[in-house]
């Protein structure tokens, strides 16, 4: 197992970041969170990674020398960070899954390279300066509380570890290659689904 991770150990974590105590404040996560892997099951080999993620040569790089089985990513900053890990998971046919949060609303995906559609098969979205976007502008650029509390983050870890699951044991096809599920925090936790289109002429997965 490979863990990547850049921060350290803040109280601000302990909402949703169930792994680290108090006594772990100011440690570097990645190593921590290593620590536990090992305490959990000593058989399990755990490499850890101590940077941030830059650019996508970098993460080209880190996926074409781990070779993992598949890549599980909660990382939302760069804003390009997806479409980074997906180009570097696409070219060396590595899945994806991906779990995060927007606003009120979660979403849990993965992609299949050469099967599902990837993440630049999806059509950019609207400018977030148009008139009817008013709304997402204001939380966008004021202040923004921190939303990802513990139960949260652990709805969309379970859903994501289940995605996961399918790709290392082949129990079942991937649930959401290619169809996000959207996880509705405001509306009683409701979920729906979508679905990507597959663009036969994707710069990125396109023709694989």
């Amino acid at each position: 197992m490979t863990l990547l991770d850049r921060d350290t150990v803040d109280p601000r974590n302990f909402a949703r970041q169930y792994l680290y105590r108090w006594d772990d404040v100011g440690a570097r996560k990645v190593e921590r969170a290593a620590d536990w892997v090992r305490a959990f099951d000593p058989s399990i080999e755990v490499e850890t990674v101590d940077m941030g993620v830059e650019s996508p040569e970098q993460l080209d790089e880190l996926v074409g020398r781990t070779r993992p089985d598949v890549v599980a990513s909660g990382i939302d900053r760069p804003t390009q960070i997806d479409l980074w890990v997906n180009a570097a998971c696409v070219r060396h046919g590595v899945p994806f899954v991906r779990g995060g949060m927007w606003v009120t609303s979660g979403t849990v995906w993965s992609v299949q390279p050469g099967v599902s559609a990837c993440r630049a098969c999806v059509p950019p979205s609207a400018d977030p300066d148009t008139p009817d976007l008013a709304a997402i502008r204001l939380y966008r650029d004021g202040p923004r509380p921190n939303r990802g509390i513990g139960p949260v983050a652990g709805l969309l870890g379970a859903y994501g570890a289940f995605e996961v699951l399918r790709y290392l044991t082949g129990f079942e096809p991937p649930a959401y290659a290619g169809r996000p599920l959207i996880i509705d925090f405001a509306g009683g936790c409701a979920t729906s689904r979508t679905e990507w289109t597959r663009d036969p002429g994707c710069e990125v997965c396109g023709g694989r």
